[in-house]
């Protein structure tokens, strides 16, 4: 973590969390890499609900999973590494990247991450509603039609007493 003073000048306070999978060659000195299944692409599917022989069809490589917490300035158009956490490609990166935030915000101080950008695979209700009670965390991700989670805030949204409130502006880029 870097020191804390320069966080504290970070007035916006946009942070994202992200996993990515580090694809591995065929090589068994990679400890604690997992075998993952990737599609013809090259992408990773979920097999769970696949039978046997439809998870044969699938070329299994090893993997680790990376989840990463990054500081993002849309004033001056870059990214930091604000913390990470490495191990095997089939971990659960939400307890990887709760333990990341909690991590941050007990060294740097609560109000820094303002807006946190997350992917669907930190979607869990009981850590979105801590992050904001406990720390202030306004929380960011993206939804698909077919979730519950789409449907409910669409509900929401149809209350006469629920006030939409414009979080941030985005800055006009300006050509040189």
């Amino acid at each position: 973590m870097m020191a804390a003073a320069f966080w504290l000048n970070s007035y916006e306070g946009i942070f994202i969390l992200d996993p990515t999978l580090i694809y591995l060659p065929n090589n068994p000195n990679y400890k604690e890499a997992a075998f993952l299944p990737l599609d013809n692409d090259g992408k990773y599917v979920d097999v769970e609900r696949l039978s046997l022989e439809e998870r044969k069809k699938f070329k299994y490589t090893r993997a680790y999973k990376l989840t990463m917490l990054l500081h993002y300035s849309q004033q001056d158009e870059y990214f930091m590494f604000a913390g990470g956490h490495s191990g095997r490609g089939d971990e659960s990166g939400l307890k990887m990247g709760e333990e990341l935030v909690d991590n941050f915000v007990s060294q740097v101080g609560k109000g820094v991450i303002k807006l946190l950008i997350m992917d669907r695979e930190f979607i869990d209700g009981a850590m979105i509603t801590r992050f904001k009670k406990v720390y202030g965390i306004d929380c960011l991700a993206p939804l698909k039609s077919n979730m519950h989670a789409l449907i409910d805030a669409l509900g929401i949204s149809r209350l006469e007493d629920v006030k939409w409130i414009k979080q941030f502006r985005r800055n006009k880029i300006r050509a040189p």
